[in-house]
């Protein structure tokens, strides 16, 4: 088991944010849970019990990012385990990108990955509905009929520790049986999240308590940290 970096140590860049939001007239408490890195050979289940769980009181909802629920469930894939074909190096060039450099579908590794996920048949839908609405300035068609297992697809980006810094990491499988395995073992609310620069997605949830729009108003300035911040799950409190 790796331990977390040392918090003094951490060089990349400082998670910026008040622990507490306003929320619909209510306020909330973020504590963000600084875990090991998380792989294949450990159970998300064990995770939660060892470093969030001590801190948690009745009431509160946990967090939990996705990536280190597909790390636990063995979704990560080296980069350089396979080569992209050329259809999804050609598509790349055409395909719309998210206004962040650590998103989108290119490089081409990316887009074969989301091949492979989704099958020709709707990667060829996707493709022709991004075809016909372009000329009318419509964009995200294509991600829009991928789907959200194909959309939440993250790459390796440079400050992210290994393995997470050569490896693409799939969407975890069953996000809504972990949020509510979580809830079964240890009786708090949970929910995956794939939270990023763009925005808030609710992937996952334990029960109908949990609002996507209330998920989204409460990370919106995204206090997960999965760098070297190691900080994969929230436990966040109604004070």
């Amino acid at each position: 088991m790796q331990k977390p970096a040392d918090p003094e140590s951490a060089d990349t860049k400082e998670k910026r944010f008040k622990p507490e939001i306003a929320v619909k007239g209510e306020t909330y408490l973020r504590i963000p849970i600084r875990t090991h890195i998380v792989t294949e050979k450990d159970d998300l289940l064990d995770i939660v019990k060892n470093y969030a769980i001590p801190k948690c009181v009745k009431g509160d909802v946990l967090l939990v990012g996705h990536k280190v629920a597909a790390a636990a469930q063995g979704r990560i894939v080296p980069i350089a385990s396979f080569k992209p074909r050329w259809i999804a190096r050609f598509i790349t060039k055409f395909v719309w990108k998210p206004a962040s450099k650590n998103l989108g579908t290119k490089p081409a590794w990316r887009m074969e990955i989301i091949i492979r996920q989704i099958g020709y048949p709707r990667f060829i839908a996707a493709l022709m509905a991004s075809v016909a609405t372009k000329p009318f300035g419509v964009k995200g068609i294509f991600f829009k009929v991928i789907g959200r297992d194909a959309t939440v697809i993250d790459g390796p980006v440079s400050y992210n520790l290994p393995p997470f810094n050569t490896s693409i990491t799939l969407a975890p499988e069953n996000p809504n049986g972990v949020a509510k395995s979580i809830k079964e073992k240890f009786g708090i609310s949970a929910a995956i999240v794939d939270a990023n620069d763009l925005g808030i997605d609710l992937l996952g949830k334990s029960d109908d308590s949990i609002d996507e729009n209330w998920v989204r108003e409460v990370f919106k300035d995204n206090p997960l940290g999965q760098a070297r911040e190691q900080t994969p799950m929230c436990i966040v409190r109604k004070i």
